[in-house]
């Protein structure tokens, strides 16, 4: 896998994100983004450390590093998170939050 295929499963994972949470707003006890989960840890067991740095470097997908991360084999997720809680973009500062939030640290 390269940088360019791991973006495009990302985008697919992105895509069944924002319809799961319109289903969620609309249908009152609509399932969780568990599907979605699912899909992060199925991606992640596939991704390198270096194919993540590839895809946080590319341009709007710093997010889906941080997302990715935990599932990744040899990445060292909390480490990352704290490298981003001063990120200057609101959005990869959440996830870094969350990712160190739930991490067992």
């Amino acid at each position: 896998m390269n940088a360019e295929e791991l973006r495009s499963i990302v985008d697919t994972v992105a895509w069944r994100e924002q319809v799961e949470f319109e289903l969620g707003e609309r249908y009152p006890g609509h399932p969780d983004d568990a599907a979605v989960q699912a899909e992060l840890r199925r991606v992640g067991a596939t991704v390198t450390p270096r194919l993540l740095d590839a895809l946080q470097d590319s341009d709007g997908y710093g997010v889906w590093a941080l997302r990715l991360a935990p599932y990744v084999a040899g990445e060292d997720a909390a480490a990352r998170a704290r490298r981003h809680l001063e990120d200057p973009d609101p959005d990869t500062r959440y996830w870094a939050r969350r990712l160190l939030d739930s991490s067992p640290e």
